[in-house]
């Protein structure tokens, strides 16, 4: 007997019902024509069970390479193109650059694919549910390990400066629950860990936002008042050098004399967070004003360093597996593989 992944012509895989893969369990099962030797898909289906891509149950194991065989493949090879991996005993391990993966994302097994496949099972190596950890901010609410690192080096840089982003934050982590509320995305990455709302109280006190307008799209760029106003800290702004935003009677104002921060460019400038553009509508008249002041999103900031494909690949890596997710509301394959944000 001979093992698919020992095949050095092989290519498993699902284009339609009319073009898959079909092994000898499906031809059985089915009562078709097997297309690839003894029991290959069956062996991979059982591969993938193993790793976690797929669950443990007849239909996913029955020798017919289908479209939901086809998505497991597929989401296990974008996680192969990371650079670490997950033990079966929830340890983390970083692979050497000489150790990655040099595949591709195509939902086929090819013979590259398989020996990936095969060298997970050997090394014990699974799903990587819960590679980051979530840990507690100083102003309130919770991040992904390396988002609250990279918050914290921001937070300290605009202190220093002489502005603020104290808390309490307006929303961090988000509990996992669908929701349908108006101006709330399904697929926010507040679900991640990744995302922060800045202290909606200091607007129109520290905080001024100034429209920016790029293309069809409207984003913020936001400036805080310095605690010293003697030219010590900031940069100058004198009344009508710039108009911002009053949201509470949706008009724009004269900034007011004062020393300023770049608020948007300081948080930007480290390349790990960024703003986040307002929602479609945030501007409708015809809409109800509180309903329009939730999708202008000044106060939204992520992190925005390798921000994953789909949003079940996201919330995987902060501890939540397929079936939790699917039993809080995202029920369908469309739903898991939507893109974050």
């Amino acid at each position: 007997m001979s093992n698919y992944w020992e095949d050095a012509s092989l290519n498993l895989h699902f284009t339609s019902k009319a073009d898959c893969s079909l092994d000898a369990n499906a031809a059985t099962k089915y009562k078709v024509k097997a297309n690839v030797p003894e029991t290959y898909v069956t062996d991979l289906q059982k591969d993938l069970i193993a790793l976690g891509y797929m669950e443990d149950k007849d239909g996913n194991k029955d020798g017919y390479f289908g479209g939901g065989t086809k998505r497991a493949v597929g989401r296990f090879q974008r996680h192969a193109l990371r650079r670490f991996r997950m033990l079966s005993d929830k340890t983390r391990v970083d692979l050497p650059d000489a150790d990655l993966w040099k595949g591709s994302e195509t939902g086929s097994v090819d013979p590259s694919t398989a020996k990936e496949i095969r060298r997970w099972i050997d090394k014990k190596w699974t799903v990587p549910v819960g590679a980051y950890k979530l840990e507690p901010l100083d102003q309130g609410g919770k991040m992904r390990e390396d988002a609250k690192k990279a918050w914290d080096a921001i937070v300290k840089a605009v202190t220093d400066a002489g502005g603020i982003l104290e808390g309490p934050y307006g929303d961090t982590l988000r509990g996992l629950a669908k929701t349908s509320k108006s101006g709330t995305s399904s697929y926010s990455l507040h679900y991640c860990g990744r995302a922060v709302d800045i202290n909606q109280g200091f607007y129109g006190k520290r905080y001024f936002a100034k429209k920016d307008v790029v293309g069809s799209d409207t984003f913020w760029n936001l400036y805080c008042k310095t605690d010293k106003q003697d030219g010590t800290q900031g940069t100058e702004f004198k009344k009508g050098d710039f108009k911002y935003f009053v949201f509470y009677n949706e008009t724009e104002s004269d900034i007011p004399k004062g020393y300023y921060l770049d608020l948007t460019g300081m948080i930007q400038a480290s390349g790990e967070f960024s703003r986040i553009k307002a929602q479609s509508g945030w501007d409708d008249s015809a809409k109800e004003k509180s309903a329009r002041y939730n999708k202008t999103e000044w106060w939204h900031f992520y992190y925005s360093k390798d921000v994953q494909k789909t949003f079940q690949d996201e919330l995987e890596l902060i501890g939540f597996d397929e079936k939790t997710i699917r039993a809080k509301g995202w029920a369908t394959d469309a739903e898991l593989d939507h893109a974050p944000g």
